[in-house]
């Protein structure tokens, strides 16, 4: 039996084989739609093109990194309270062609804040956490915070702006402190919450209605996340858009030759449907 004739047969039988425990073969795409990466891609398809990315709670650089594989000659400010952070931040802004990071906290007002600092950092917040042994192994630690308002002055940034929020619980706050530059967010990209994991986070209904009151509208989601706990849908990122964005323009669900294909394929499985009831 010749290798093209054996490659088949043992396709079919690792399917199986999958299949019995509960696996399957997909081919994969080049960029998930779903994903991180595709959701940047169909921003800048469908013409978003920011001069500056501001990423709000950077942590180790590793969203900025991605975005910058989309992005690349675009302007990028780091910004994370916990000094922890530094070493790992100075790498990433060595790795963008155009980008500096800065150590402070971002809330609606100027001066010192309390953070938590957790012992795994990641989960470091301004918020007080629900977990008792969570909360006591956290350390308070006051920090600097600015307004995205005051760092925009300061770095004088160009628009478009991309702007990404990830702190714990404290987004709207953040968003209170841009009132002048919310004019100039092209997207604005959110860490939201389902459930209340540390004391007083808004959850998501809330902060739709906040971003609505602000002129931003949901466009687009990724980043699925779901407590360990009892797998609840726990957090998602949200993009955000100004209501008046071009992304925002066009009513139509498909194009002509898009809904020809989706209804030769409706009634091809009608068809099927009707095989299958008689």
């Amino acid at each position: 039996m010749g290798s093209l004739t054996v490659l088949p047969v043992i396709k079919n039988l690792t399917k199986k084989i999958l299949g019995a425990i509960g696996f399957e073969i997909r081919k994969v795409t080049a960029v998930p739609r779903g994903s991180f990466k595709g959701v940047l891609t169909n921003l800048k398809q469908n013409g978003i093109q920011p001069t500056t990315i501001i990423d709000v709670g950077a942590a180790f650089g590793s969203w900025s990194l991605q975005c910058a594989q989309t992005f690349p000659e675009v302007e990028y400010l780091l910004i994370e309270p916990l000094v922890e952070y530094q070493p790992a931040l100075q790498r990433a802004v060595s790795a963008i062609q155009n980008a500096n990071f800065l150590t402070c906290g971002i809330s609606k007002e100027k001066g010192e804040c309390t953070i938590y600092v957790h012992p795994d950092l990641v989960g470091s917040s301004f918020k007080e956490e629900h977990e008792p042994l969570t909360q006591q192994a956290s350390i308070p630690r006051t920090i600097l915070c600015k307004t995205i308002d005051t760092v925009c002055e300061e770095k004088r940034f160009q628009a478009p702006i991309l702007l990404k929020l990830d702190i714990q619980g404290s987004e709207l706050d953040a968003i209170d402190g841009a009132e002048k530059t919310l004019p100039h967010v092209a997207a604005l990209i959110m860490e939201v919450s389902f459930l209340e994991c540390v004391k007083g986070a808004p959850l998501i209904a809330e902060i739709i209605q906040a971003m609505r009151e602000k002129g931003f509208v949901p466009y687009d989601l990724f980043g699925i996340h779901y407590r360990p706990l009892d797998q609840a849908l726990a957090q998602v990122d949200i993009v955000f858009v100004p209501t008046s964005s071009p992304l925002l323009a066009v009513k139509w669900y498909a194009q002509e030759h898009q809904r020809a294909q989706m209804n030769k394929k409706f009634i091809e499985q009608l068809k099927k449907e009707s095989v299958w009831n008689h």
